[in-house]
Formats: C-alpha cells, sequence, structure tokens
C-alpha cells in the first residue's frame, strides 16, 4: 500500500486549518496545530513529509519559526509558507532560511494542496533513495566481508602446501577448488551491487539435499578451526535433507555464524548442528564460548553495532540477520549455560 504523506499545518486560524484538512483528507494525513511554539515540538517529535506554517502568528512569524527549526539541526521535511502580507523580499528571506515553497493569500486550496503534495511525494521520493543507498552501502560492505573467508582459506591452504610435512594435497587442492569458486558466486554479486544501484542481491532458489554443502562449509571452515585450535563438529541427519534455497545466500549465512564464533567467541567447541522439527529444517551454529552481550544479541540486525568490549564490528552478525531475510527466515539467539547457539528455520521438501 502506497505511504500517505503526512502533513502539518501550523496556522493560528482554525478556520484554514480545518480548510487544508478537508481538501486533502483523501490524499494525505494531516495534521494541525493553531500555536507555533506546539508547532515546534511537533515537528522535533513527529515524522512528517512536509509543513505548510503561517507568517503572521502571535507567538512567532513563519519566518522566525523556520529559523528556529533550522537552527536546531535536525533534518526538516520542505516546509511551505503563506501570507497575506507577500512581498519579493519576505519571500528570498524564507528561501535563504531554508524554506521550499510560498504562496500568497488569498489561498487557493486546490493550487496550495497540489503544491503541498508534490513537495510531500518529492520528500518521500528522496527519502526512499536514501534508504536504498544505505541499503546498497550494507550489501557491499556484506559482500566485502564475506569475500575474506574465502580468501583466507585460500591463503592458509596454499600455506600448508608450503609445508614439506603436509602430505595431503588432494584435500587441499579441493579446498582450494570450494573456496575458489564460492568467492567467484560473491564476486559477481558483487559486480551486480556495483553496477547498478537499483538491484539488491540475486535470489536463485534450487532444491537439493543441504548436507553436502554443510560438508564443504565444515571441510573450508577446518583450516581456520585448527589454526585457533579450536574443535569443529557438524551433525547430520543420516537421511537426506531437501530444502528449496539459494545456494549462495544459505553458505554466506553459515559461514558468517561459524566465523563470527571462530574469531570472537573464545570457544574450545564449535557445532554445525541440523534436525527436522514439524516440517521444517533447523539449521544451528553453537558454540561453548563467552557467549554474546544482550546489546549484541538485542541489536543483530543493526550494522555496526558492537559492544566497547568487542574489538570487531558486529558486521558478520549483521550480514547473517539481512541474509536470513532475504531467504524467508529469521535468524534467532539463545544464551547457554555456556556460549550460546544461532538457529533458523527453512521449509523442509518432501522428496517428489
Amino acid at each position: 500500500m502506497p505511504h500517505r504523506p503526512h502533513i502539518l499545518v501550523i496556522d493560528d486560524e482554525r478556520d484554514i486549518c480545518d480548510a487544508v484538512r478537508r481538501w486533502l483528507g483523501f490524499l494525505a494525513r494531516v495534521s494541525t496545530v493553531t500555536e507555533a511554539l506546539k508547532g515546534v515540538d511537533l515537528i522535533t517529535n513527529g515524522d512528517f513529509d512536509a509543513i505548510l506554517i503561517d507568517h503572521s502568528m502571535p507567538e512567532l512569524s513563519g519566518l522566525e519559526l523556520m529559523k528556529q527549526l533550522t537552527s536546531r539541526g535536525k533534518p526538516l521535511p520542505p516546509v511551505m509558507m503563506m501570507t497575506g502580507h507577500g512581498s519579493l523580499d519576505l519571500a528570498m528571506q524564507f528561501i535563504r532560511a531554508g524554506g521550499s515553497d510560498f504562496l500568497e493569500k488569498p489561498l487557493n486550496l486546490e493550487l496550495l494542496s497540489s503544491r503541498l503534495l508534490h513537495l510531500a511525494e518529492s520528500h518521500i521520493q528522496k527519502r526512499r533513495i536514501l534508504e536504498l543507498e544505505k541499503e546498497r552501502d550494507i550489501l557491499m560492505a556484506a559482500l566485502s566481508h564475506d569475500i575474506r573467508s574465502p580468501l583466507g582459506v585460500i591463503i592458509n591452504v596454499i600455506e600448508l602446501l608450503r609445508d614439506p610435512k603436509e602430505n595431503k594435497e588432494q584435500h587441499m587442492l579441493d579446498l582450494l577448488f570450494e573456496s575458489s569458486r564460492y568467492l567467484h558466486a560473491l564476486t559477481d554479486d558483487f559486480l551486480i551491487i556495483a553496477k547498478d544501484k537499483s538491484k539488491t542481491l540475486p535470489n536463485k532458489p534450487v532444491t537439493l539435499d543441504i548436507r553436502p554443502v554443510l560438508t564443504a562449509v565444515k571441510n573450508q571452515l577446518e583450516v581456520a578451526s585448527r589454526i585457533r585450535k579450536i574443535a569443529l563438529h557438524l551433525t547430520l541427519p543420516a537421511e537426506a535433507i531437501q530444502v528449496d534455497i539459494d545456494l549462495t545466500r544459505f553458505r554466506q549465512v553459515i559461514t558468517n555464524l561459524c566465523d563470527n564464533a571462530l574469531k570472537h567467541s573464545r570457544c574450545k567447541n564449535l557445532e554445525i548442528l541440523v534436525k527436522v522439527d514439524a516440517g521444517t529444517v533447523v539449521f544451528v551454529v553453537r558454540d561453548d564460548g563467552k557467549g554474546l552481550s544482550e546489546e549484541i544479541a538485542a541489536n543483530l540486525i543493526s550494522a555496526f553495532k558492537r559492544s566497547s568490549s568487542d574489538s570487531g564490528f558486529g558486521l558478520g552478525l549483521a550480514i547473517c540477520a539481512r541474509l536470513c531475510q532475504s531467504i524467508g527466515s529469521e535468524l534467532h539467539y539463545t544464551r547457554l549455560d555456556k556460549g550460546g547457539e544461532f538457529s533458523f528455520r527453512l521449509p523442509l521438501i518432501s522428496p517428489a
């Protein structure tokens, strides 16, 4: 449903407030106030898409009101001023003070409504563009963050291959191949977002048995867990577990959750657990480390949220929460007696 603009009218004449409300009532939400100072409080604490103010009011003139609003430093929506004593000088002063439009009385309600709605809709559109740009920046940060994980595996494996004591060349080559393929998929996503600001990450679900995918993720993470001396466990059902999932998005979620635990939880054991429950598949990443603070746990979806004692920026967890939403799930955290666990669910697909 389209967003209905929210417009505030500040005028000491009640008849004008009521007339504007009646005229715009079907197209917008209209709030009115007859006292300038109360209007300032409403604007400071409220969320409006456009503001209409009268110039001649007992407490403050429209120009004084505009200057007071801009001095508070809070971003303002477009502001239109109306006056029965219009002049070019007054209009220029109002525009220089931060106003957007100026209209002389007697009011033509049709003209006023048209221009006021145009200001409100332009503001809504600009806000949407800013939100899209913010989301794009988060996606770019997410992909940059995720690219580091397979790159780290590749570097670590190359180091191990250079060690004359290692005699597992085929296993190491398999890890290099899997990590390079995953890195290639992430790079494709990065290029899509970089080339077109209007696009989001692609979502290409396929139906598959998720067990081999998790085995590949475990193999990829084993190098990092081995270096950090953390035991990595994978617990899977014996039977096939079919889900409809975007493989890259799913792998990002699991990899990020495990990578975060390996780097920040100070655990000795890390487990990836999969179980079937009431027609859904539950994916759990559990560690026996220090657990999340209440602050971080309460703000999983907020990018860059971190506690003062955490040297990381919490970006990995924010990415996981957003990616879970993109695949139709929701990330949950449960604090345990020792450590904690993340979990999310996906529908189980019955065999054909």
